[in-house]
């Protein structure tokens, strides 16, 4: 049995080949080929699937096939039995399994990853992994946990305080894997287009065909970046109270945003730092003997994108009268007054 074991930080690519290997799942599974689902309905959909004759009547996947597996979380014991039923039922020759990084203590992530390690050592174990170029994965990081109602600080302390860790220093990310298998190949390379990330996957799996590439991924639309700002702040004043977050969200999106692309999170000094804690990794990683990843572009982490957080607030300070501000409404009052508030500190653009 061949296990494609993809570790590393989600790029739009992961979660578009996700998708698609979910979509084309039938097929995989007739060449032997399985992508597991390790919620007790999907362990039960993918066992009813392997036997179904009828190809016609198949019914739609469960949603935790197209997401990555949680073999790592607190619940492991429970999930890696699961996909050892899987693996033992259905017998397939290429196991696909995409690790969600767990938020957990590294002692018990450590655990995790030695109790599958361990249910693994009888198979031939490739180790794959593409990597984002950090300031875009951490852009997507910060949007994510904002998203999810984190209250964080201001984005400049927030990024610092990842430059250490592995969402920065990749190497911290690949060693307990290379420690666990020591003989297992590392196919590692920088995230590409997403086509292009699906199409060497594909390559490196030994799959029989690529999955359709014709199949649309269905993702939820993420947090606009602009956003990102008044959010941030709502979710310090009222955490947990996610109708206020929606109302919020509902009613700074009918301003007109600047795209994404244009939106710039960090600031000058930040990249800089971001850059300078990346260039001894990238360094490092390309004279990996498994790896030879090369970031042909390092300094366009240099280059902030043009319109600042902070600029758009006064846009947002003229759309917010629309909402109540009586002594009932105490946090759209605070949230205006921290829209108001002058940045005084170095890192202005993203306080």
């Amino acid at each position: 049995m061949k296990i494609i074991l993809s570790v590393g930080h989600s790029t739009p690519g992961s979660l578009n080949l996700l998708q698609r290997l979910a979509g084309t799942w039938s097929q995989l599974v007739t060449q032997q080929v399985l992508l597991p689902a390790l919620s007790p309905a999907g362990q039960a959909w993918t066992l009813a699937e392997a036997m179904a004759v009828d190809c016609e009547a198949r019914r739609q996947p469960p949603t935790d096939l197209a997401q990555a597996h949680a073999l790592l979380g607190r619940s492991h014991v429970i999930l890696q039995d699961g996909l050892k039923a899987q693996m033992e039922h259905m017998s397939p020759a290429i196991v696909l399994l995409f690790l969600a990084s767990p938020d957990i203590s590294e002692e018990a992530a450590n655990a995790a990853r030695t109790a599958l390690a361990k249910l693994l050592h009888k198979a031939e174990v490739h180790l794959y992994c593409a990597l984002p170029r950090p300031d875009l994965h951490l852009e997507r990081l910060l949007t994510r946990r904002i998203s999810d109602g984190a209250p964080l600080g201001a984005l400049a302390a927030e990024t610092e305080a990842l430059l250490d860790s592995p969402h920065v220093d990749y190497r911290q990310l690949l060693a307990p894997w290379l420690t666990l298998f020591p003989k297992a190949p590392l196919h590692l390379h920088a995230a590409q287009d997403p086509d292009a990330e699906i199409a060497r996957y594909c390559e490196i799996a030994g799959l029989p065909a690529p999955p359709d590439l014709s199949i649309a991924p269905q993702q939820p639309r993420p947090l606009p970046r602009a956003l990102l700002d008044p959010m941030r702040l709502a979710n310090a004043l009222a955490p947990g109270d996610f109708d206020f977050h929606a109302e919020l969200q509902s009613r700074l999106g009918r301003c007109t945003l600047p795209q994404d692309a244009d939106v710039e999170l960090f600031g000058a000094e930040i990249r800089q730092r971001i850059h300078d804690s990346f260039v001894p990794v990238a360094e490092a990683l390309a004279r990996h003997p498994g790896g030879g990843v090369v970031f042909e572009d390092l300094d366009a982490i240099l280059r902030p994108r043009p319109i600042p957080l902070d600029q758009l607030r006064p846009g947002f300070l003229r759309a917010l009268p629309g909402f109540p501000t009586t002594l009932f409404r105490p946090r759209l009052r605070a949230l205006r007054q921290k829209l108001k508030k002058k940045r005084s500190d170095k890192y202005a653009a993203t306080c």
